[in-house]
């Protein structure tokens, strides 16, 4: 979500959980069923800007739809913070 140019962060679970499906849809997979669990801000600065991370926990099931996608979004994250280490998959197979 962006004002005015900036980039704002998504503070209402509600927010977060969408962004999470709009995300899985773009890379290769679909929420099958998730939690959030906010997390701590950070801040930091890059160059003369002052900037600021909200980060968030999202754990449940997930189903691969596009192997391909899901492979690239492991490899590389699907935040738009990654280079700040935002967006990254952890994730193990189901138990049955």
């Amino acid at each position: 979500m962006k004002r005015e140019g900036k980039r704002l962060g998504h503070y209402r679970m509600e927010d977060q959980i969408a962004w999470f499906n709009r995300k899985a849809g773009s890379h290769g997979f679909t929420v099958e069923h998730v939690l959030v669990a906010p997390e701590r801000a950070i801040e930091g600065k890059k160059g003369p800007a002052a900037m600021k991370f909200s980060s968030a926990l999202f754990e449940g099931v997930i189903r691969v739809t596009d192997p391909v996608k899901f492979r690239e979004a492991i490899e590389t994250g699907i935040g738009s913070a990654k280079g700040f280490g935002f967006g990254l998959l952890s994730v193990a197979p189901a138990k049955v």
